[in-house]
């Protein structure tokens, strides 16, 4: 069964590539699978799969998540594929795709071997800053495109924005609305996703540009 095809079954887009070990890579919002192309070059020497969350890229078909529980099912979708028997992998996410792997791993330890979590957001946290990104994308929720080209303009500049193909920046607005729905699923009302004292596994925190 190609990418397509489980795409066409409302599963995520996903390729693996390379022997060994296993690594699943989960990007973070308004970001993509192919943002992992060097970092998968660097790894080599393992079974390395990466995926394109529910509602970007191309898997921006399957709409927004319903919920939080979606992206932990949508990721144990693709390690289940992966690993098709073998051992559990290593989970390392980017941002949101951190925070993704942080509450799979709390839910059903059996299936990650540990994460390696690069600055997940936890905005439910009492000490999480007020003004993030995150955080004027969801006040512009009565606008997702405009959150959306907002967002990225305050990730990458106006002046880099500006110069992006107008395809390009067509499709990052598109995404808009996976961006307000998956980062308010994060915030009140909604529950914690996950507490950090109920992860199991091994987990390597790392911050920095």
């Amino acid at each position: 069964m190609t990418a397509a095809d489980l795409v066409a079954e409302g599963r995520c887009w996903r390729d693996v590539a390379g022997e060994g070990p296993g690594v699943v890579l989960v990007h973070g919002t308004m970001d993509r699978s192919s943002s992992f192309g060097r970092i998968r070059k660097a790894l080599s020497d393992l079974r390395v799969a990466r995926y394109d969350r529910r509602g970007y890229a191309r898997s921006l078909v399957l709409g927004p998540p319903e919920g939080f529980h979606q992206q932990v099912e949508d990721l144990v979708d693709v390690i289940g594929w992966m690993a098709d028997g073998g051992p559990p992998p290593v989970v390392f996410g980017h941002s949101y795709g951190a925070t993704v792997a942080l509450a799979t791993a709390a839910e059903v330890p059996e299936r990650l071997a540990g994460v390696v979590a690069f600055e997940p957001p936890l905005p439910w946290m009492d000490w999480w800053p007020s003004g993030s990104a995150g955080a004027a994308a969801v006040a512009s929720a009565d606008d997702p495109e405009d959150a959306g080209e907002r967002f990225m303009r305050r990730m990458v500049g106006d002046q880099r924005w500006e110069r992006l193909p107008r395809r390009t920046r067509e499709a990052r607005r598109a995404e808009g609305p996976t961006l307000v729905a998956e980062l308010a699923q994060l915030r009140p009302p909604n529950p914690p996703p996950f507490e950090l004292t109920s992860i199991r596994v091994p987990v390597l925190a790392a911050h920095g540009t």
